[in-house]
């Protein structure tokens, strides 16, 4: 059932690529990471083939790692998370960030919980 519902939510994904004009901007391939404070950390690695992994880890204990596709279009940044350890929210959700800039070596996102993260690239 899983495994229908992730096959499912690809199409609908790939479809909207085709259908809206969704994209992946290729400035944001590669590994970047935003630190809130020195007990909380998050990294995301956005790939080339539209998937995306990224881990939050507090205390120094993983709190949250998922699995996802990424897209963008008109200077946002789209996710569908196909995989999320532990279940914080359901594989399933959809979510958008604004995208304020991308340089080489920084990236700068307004979540849609309105708040403004600069994350810097680095070398996994």
């Amino acid at each position: 059932m899983i495994r229908v519902f992730l096959f499912v939510a690809s199409l609908a994904i790939a479809t909207l690529a085709c259908s809206e004009n969704y994209s992946r901007d290729p400035r944001l391939v590669g590994s970047w990471r935003y630190v809130e404070n020195t007990e909380s950390t998050t990294e995301i690695t956005f790939r080339k083939d539209g998937t995306f992994f990224s881990k939050v880890i507090k205390d120094g204990e993983k709190y949250v790692e998922v699995d996802g596709k990424w897209l963008t279009r008109d200077g946002c940044l789209y996710y569908i998370y196909t995989k999320v350890s532990p279940p914080r929210v359901p594989s399933g959700t959809r979510d958008k960030d604004t995208i304020l800039e991308i340089a080489k070596d920084y990236l700068v996102l307004v979540t849609a919980a309105h708040r403004t993260k600069k994350y810097v690239k680095y070398q996994q």
